[in-house]
């Protein structure tokens, strides 16, 4: 029973104590390639909110994109939700990965990228979901 006590008092606290532990921050307070990030792919667009969770940072820009960044401040998503994703921003992923995109759907859009630990993972603006391994060569069509 004092096992279970115990637990159950562990993941309260670790539950408790993760919610506490993000916090509103000014544009200013991002790592510095993450500042670069957005003003050279998002030159015409302003800071919303940004938010910090333990090492990673959260960005709503004023155009309603979204951007995540490491604690090194180097970007793992961007989404646009509708929008389309900035072909600067495109450039960054294997080239395979547009390409194939252009083929296999054609009148498809980017409107997401998220960077995996086994490669990436992108969304279309028809509702499709790809993932890809690093390489850029399909995994799953979604």
């Amino acid at each position: 029973m004092k096992k279970n006590f115990i637990l159950f008092l562990s993941v309260l606290f670790l539950s408790c104590s993760s919610c506490a532990k993000e916090k509103f921050i000014t544009e200013n307070e991002l790592p510095e390639k993450s500042r670069t990030f957005i003003s050279t792919h998002f030159p015409e667009t302003t800071v919303a909110v940004v938010t910090k969770e333990w090492n990673d940072y959260d960005v709503l820009l004023s155009n309603g994109f979204e951007i995540s960044f490491n604690g090194k401040g180097e970007w793992d998503d961007v989404d646009g939700g509708h929008q389309v994703v900035p072909q600067s921003v495109i450039a960054l992923i294997p080239k395979e990965i547009p390409h194939f995109i252009s083929i296999r759907f054609p009148q498809a859009k980017i409107t997401e990228i998220n960077k995996e630990k086994y490669g990436w993972e992108i969304g279309l603006s028809n509702d499709i979901d790809l993932e890809f391994n690093k390489n850029g060569s399909i995994r799953e069509i979604d």
